[in-house]
């Protein structure tokens, strides 16, 4: 018995630690939360009208650079085009270019000539059809 209640009292510690990662006032738990990826940042859509980066500003490390944004897979936001993701002002990379993923497109790479030391600003606009929706982060290569 006391054995059954600390496998069902460990079971929902765990499954609501792995809600958030959060544990308490502790801080987040490394084993429960995936790491920032640079070339591979998540997209949120808030109150249809916010875009939430996993990650901001991206810290790109590969070289050449190449970042792939991607969309929940059951949301109903897409990339409508190759133009979702721009570096709108300068500077810009050189031969920075995107391409969409998938019918309705949840994901996006773009690539570009990486030079050390640079920061971009960037645009992504999504939609579901009804609402566009368009965010304003940065890319930095150290």
């Amino acid at each position: 018995m006391n054995k059954s209640v600390f496998i069902v009292t460990a079971l929902a510690m765990a499954l609501t630690a792995c809600s958030a990662g959060r544990i308490g006032d502790k801080g987040f738990s490394p084993v429960l939360v995936t790491p920032p990826d640079g070339n591979r940042p998540n997209l949120f859509i808030k109150d249809d009208a916010y875009i939430i980066v996993d990650q901001d500003p991206i810290y790109v490390a590969a070289d050449p650079a190449s970042i792939t944004w991607a969309l929940a897979d059951n949301s109903s936001y897409y990339f409508a085009n190759n133009n979702a993701v721009s570096i709108p002002n300068p500077p810009r990379p050189n031969r920075f270019q995107c391409q969409t993923i998938g019918t309705p497109a949840k994901l996006i790479t773009c690539t570009y000539d990486k030079e050390h030391k640079k920061k971009y600003i960037y645009s992504i606009t999504v939609t579901d059809g009804i609402h566009t929706v368009t965010s304003d982060p940065s890319i930095v290569n150290p």
